[in-house]
């Protein structure tokens, strides 16, 4: 497969910051889903801070919890990813059209606040699992050109900019799926399983 797009600056340009580990900083939004009382689940945000207990220990503080997300009857909104800057919100929609009886699977793009809703990956008749690349000009996610289980399933990564064609990376049969992108950008963590395969197996 090709290689993938350069996380570097491009000349002239601020290096950018190098990236700090997840455990020494405290995430202050937290996404989550949640099931409704029609039956669908959708999307709340909360912030989230460090805070000490009467003994002294450190315990997370949870406030401001939000809905950021309306969807009806039968529609999920699930596997939020949060932009590294803390702006956008990638999320995985699940919905069975009126009328039909086949599930779809699409990503959808949101504000944090839940404004500015609009689908990516549309030439896809499946996708799902956004995964945000370091910088927050990428996404990587699962896709599919038929609404196929267990099969044909592919990894595709997308520029954040208006017409961008996605590209798909690995093809073939497998189930290749769950993208996770390096902390620099240069590599993607993927699953894969094949028809005779006993197990998942990661690369």
């Amino acid at each position: 497969p090709e290689p993938l797009p350069s996380a570097s600056p491009e000349p002239g340009s601020a290096a950018a910051a190098e990236p700090s580990p997840v455990a020494d900083v405290p995430p202050s939004l937290l996404v989550f889903t949640a099931q409704t009382p029609d039956g669908g689940r959708n999307l709340y945000s909360a912030h989230v801070s460090l805070d000490r207990d009467a003994l002294g220990r450190d315990k997370l503080a949870v406030g401001d919890v939000r809905k950021i997300t309306d969807f009806g009857e039968g529609v999920e909104a699930v596997l939020p990813a949060i932009s590294p800057d803390g702006d956008k919100i990638a999320f995985t929609k699940v919905y069975t059209p009126e009328g039909s009886t086949e599930q779809r699977s699409e990503v959808w793009l949101m504000n944090v606040d839940g404004s500015n809703q609009r689908q990516l990956l549309t030439d896809f008749a499946f996708a799902r699992a956004p995964a945000w690349r370091p910088d927050g000009e990428w996404i990587a996610a699962e896709v599919a050109e038929e609404r196929s289980f267990m099969r044909s399933h592919d990894v595709a990564i997308v520029k954040l900019e208006a017409n961008a064609t996605p590209r798909v990376l690995l093809g073939g049969e497998d189930w290749e799926g769950g993208p996770a992108w390096s902390s620099d950008g240069a590599e993607i963590i993927y699953h894969q399983k094949g028809a005779d395969d006993p197990c998942w197996q990661l690369f």
